[in-house]
């Protein structure tokens, strides 16, 4: 459960409303706004993709690296992220918004996740151990 607390002025559309329920709303203030922010379609800013774009690169550079100086954990977070991050990017080609938390994966994958077959079964395949050269 997520509670927040605003004025009913505070209260405008959202993406980040969309999916959402009102469990109490005397007035039904919020309901309102959730039907509005149904309607709300996600379209990644320019700044929002140069931003992903600067991430991927610099995870797998920073990954390359970590390999390079043998620290393989840091090289297997680092490739975690990398699937974050494409995965992220798909949901933004799809023009949907990834209302989760960076490194939570429970909207990605499972009965929640929007992608298709294929990008699931992409993402699950690419699964490496501590040998760098399966990196």
């Amino acid at each position: 459960m997520d509670t927040w607390y605003k004025t009913s002025e505070e209260v405008v559309p959202s993406i980040w409303l969309k999916g959402t329920e009102a469990l109490f709303d005397l007035h039904n203030i919020v309901s309102r706004v959730i039907k509005e922010s149904s309607k709300q379609v996600y379209n990644p800013s320019s700044d929002e993709v140069a931003f992903w774009r600067g991430k991927f690169l610099a995870f797998t550079h920073e990954t390359y690296r970590a390999v390079m100086r043998d620290e393989l954990y840091y090289a297997l977070s680092n490739l975690d992220k990398i699937r974050l991050l494409v995965a992220s990017g798909w949901y933004m080609e799809m023009e949907q918004h990834l209302d989760s938390s960076y490194g939570v994966w429970s909207k990605i994958e499972g009965k929640r996740s929007k992608l298709k077959q294929w990008q699931l079964n992409l993402l699950g395949s690419w699964d490496c151990g501590r040998n760098p050269m399966t990196l």
